[in-house]
């Protein structure tokens, strides 16, 4: 048995449809799809009616789906959540609804119910010194400032992670499974712990492991055994840029389209710097009314540019403008 597993598609349609053709040209036989389809960049309609075609295929949500059901009407003209009122805003009735029913995990048992699959879009995260959670992209950002972690480094880092967290054996045996899949870290890596294969296939549309492209995983399952095959497909990233910087809904949510364009050229995580300099903008400002609170996000994100300026690491798409 050949599974195609899939997340943090994140709307990037492009880098959805490379994976589906590679995939299929490689001859999997079931999509397991781990969550976060859509939001950050604006093409949720056509996404949700690629997944909704797709035969063979499990599907369990992510936090980008959760957050459609907890919108509050208060936070509409706040940029900061602009992206999510427009992702839910361009789906029609039928596709909020197919989302809304999706798991937040799933069992899957192998087709001699030998071994099961445990499917969730979150990791099973430690916290580390200062309380944040890890594995996360943004701290292998802080880890590798200057140059890109290899592969190889991305997994020592996870594992190194993992076994930080002394919940996890706990955690694992109460899954009853074989093969742990998740999503959310944007980081594509294979570990075993304490005879578990934790798989993550990277961010299909928005990797911040270091490398560009879209990344996938291919899981065997064959005489009781399971092998991983990481994968990463190359689309054409710059031509995605421009598409989203000229689509009608850019501007609507213009600093959150911006902010995941410099991410997705660098393929680095961002965000844990701009939401570090968002709060600190707002406890300055004493941020009230919704201008002064998007004021605050912009004078926040101009900060992250100059940050990721000075280290040399920002996007080329910003570069070249």
């Amino acid at each position: 048995m050949r599974y195609a597993v899939i997340a943090d598609v994140h709307g990037n349609y492009p880098a959805l449809q490379a994976v589906l053709r590679d995939a299929k040209k490689a001859g999997a036989e079931q999509f397991l799809f781990l969550g976060d389809y859509m939001t950050d960049f604006p093409f949720a309609r056509e996404i949700v009616a690629v997944l909704r075609s797709l035969p063979h295929a499990v599907f369990v949500s992510g936090n980008r789906e959760w957050y459609l059901d907890s919108l509050d009407p208060a936070q509409r003209g706040l940029e900061q959540y602009a992206a999510l009122f427009l992702t839910r805003d361009a789906l029609r009735p039928e596709d909020l609804a197919w989302v809304k029913q999706l798991p937040r995990t799933a069992k899957l048992p192998t087709p001699d119910g030998a071994r099961t699959l445990y499917l969730q879009h979150e990791s099973p995260v430690a916290l580390d010194h200062r309380g944040q959670k890890t594995p996360a992209s943004g701290e292998l950002d802080e880890l590798f400032p200057q140059r890109d972690a290899t592969g190889a480094q991305v997994a020592q880092y996870v594992r190194k992670s993992f076994l930080s967290n002394p919940q996890l054996p706990s955690f694992l045996r109460q899954t009853g499974s074989s093969v742990f899949l998740h999503g959310h870290s944007h980081l594509q890596s294979v570990v075993e712990v304490e005879g578990v294969l934790l798989l993550n296939p990277g961010s299909c549309g928005l990797p911040l492991d270091h490398r560009r492209g879209a990344p996938y995983t291919l899981l065997d399952y064959e005489a009781g055994r399971f092998t991983a095959e990481e994968r990463r497909v190359p689309y054409d990233v710059d031509s995605f840029v421009r598409t989203v910087r000229q689509s009608p809904e850019y501007e609507k949510a213009a600093g959150w389209n911006q902010l995941n364009l410099w991410q997705l050229c660098a393929a680095r995580d961002y965000n844990r710097v701009f939401f570090r300099m968002l709060q600190e903008e707002k406890q300055l400002g004493c941020s009230q009314t919704v201008q002064e609170q998007n004021q605050a996000f912009h004078r926040a994100l101009s900060r992250t540019k100059e940050h990721y300026e000075n280290r040399a690491v920002l996007g080329s798409e910003e570069q070249s403008e």
